[in-house]
């Protein structure tokens, strides 16, 4: 049998037995393995279970050979006597094997740079989105009152910010009305370290027993992302007291662009 795999740009693997259109093709996800899938579909073309494969091992202890070959199909977890016994059981060229093994290698490689193309845009939106928004603080600062007072300004997400507590729930994004709450009263500042301009925190995290951790954000003169800025202890109180319980309404369905939009109206 000849398995055909193909990197598709969403960050799936295409596996067909034949070379079909990539939308016939049955697809893996990101965090799954070429090897394992491969051992699982020439199981299941074989009508075998995992215990009925693990029996014919012919080891003594059948539970243990059956949670490694549950392993081998879930992670592609690399067993070298297992692989040739199961190509053994499946009456497959252990070569087959090597070759899908080579793969998974090339395709890990792939994939780390895939991640690490994706991983470098984010930051780069990210980046451009906050300096705009820094651009943009003398007009939220004159309607910072309104903000902060109508919830649908206030609870507008403010994608790419953060904070993470170990032992508590992070908050994978922050709002508008936090930020600039934070800002204004200068708690969330600092001065940068390359310039002298100031860097307006847009995410922190570390741990609130040992005050281990710092915080992060874009420095308004040199224009540039600024990390380990401050000690953990010192955002972790302000934004404690600060910070809303879940609000009983939806999340703001307007975004930054709709509020500066409406503000000037």
């Amino acid at each position: 049998m000849r398995v055909y795999f193909e990197l598709l740009g969403d960050g799936t693997v295409g596996i067909s037995n034949s070379q079909s259109s990539v939308n016939d093709r049955k697809t893996v996800n990101f965090e799954g393995s070429i090897v394992g899938e491969f051992f699982k579909r020439t199981r299941e073309e074989r009508n075998l279970s995992i215990l009925q494969v693990a029996k014919l091992f012919g080891f003594s202890n059948i539970d243990k050979t059956k949670r490694n070959i549950e392993d081998i199909e879930r992670s592609g977890k690399h067993y070298p006597e297992y692989f040739r016994k199961l190509a053994e059981i499946y009456q497959i060229p252990f070569a087959n094997v090597n070759i899908i093994t080579q793969y998974q290698k090339e395709f890990d490689l792939k994939k780390k740079e895939l991640l690490h193309k994706i991983t470098v845009e984010k930051e780069k939106r990210t980046e451009l989105f906050f300096l705009k928004v820094i651009d943009s603080l003398p007009f939220l600062f004159r309607h910072f009152d309104r903000i902060v007072c109508d919830p649908d300004y206030y609870f507008i997400p403010m994608p790419g910010s953060c904070f993470s507590a170990a032992y508590m729930k992070s908050r994978p994004e922050l709002y508008l009305g936090e930020l600039l709450t934070l800002w204004k009263n200068g708690k969330w500042t600092s001065e940068c370290s390359v310039c002298g301009g100031t860097v307006y925190i847009t995410g922190a995290g570390g741990s609130p027993l040992s005050g281990s951790g710092s915080g992060w954000g874009y420095c308004s003169k040199c224009r540039k992302a600024v990390y380990g800025v401050k000690h953990f202890a010192e955002f972790f109180n302000v934004f404690l007291k600060l910070q809303v319980s879940e609000p009983t309404f939806a999340k703001s369905n307007l975004t930054f662009k709709d509020c500066s939009g409406v503000l000037k109206q």
